[in-house]
């Protein structure tokens, strides 16, 4: 399972063959199962799991994974922010848009 924390590159090198074993139609699953829920959320957001898998399907992981650090910090931030007991919906709103 691929976590932010893991090396890309050997994460790539054992998952590629679990992915590319499978029968076209899995793959999109088999490679879901691989990604932990943060970088399966980003994959599924990308649109990376839709259509065929290819090579280059890592190569949009990747760039997804390692490229900025700071949209995936943004990223987690809105993903973990939660509306507060007692705040307003319009309240919650305008500070997930300033985290954006």
């Amino acid at each position: 399972m691929f976590r932010f924390s893991d090396n890309f590159r050997r994460w790539k090198f054992r998952a590629k063959e679990y992915v590319f074993l499978s029968t076209q139609a899995d793959r999109a699953r088999v490679l879901a199962t691989l990604l932990d829920r943060e970088a399966l959320n980003i994959a599924i957001d990308e649109g990376i799991l839709q259509g065929d898998l290819t090579g280059g399907t890592f190569r949009q992981l990747r760039a997804c994974f390692t490229g900025d650090p700071h949209r995936l910090e943004v990223y987690r931030q809105v993903h973990r922010r939660i509306q507060h007991p007692g705040e307003k919906l319009a309240a919650f709103i305008r500070k997930l848009r300033r985290l954006l």
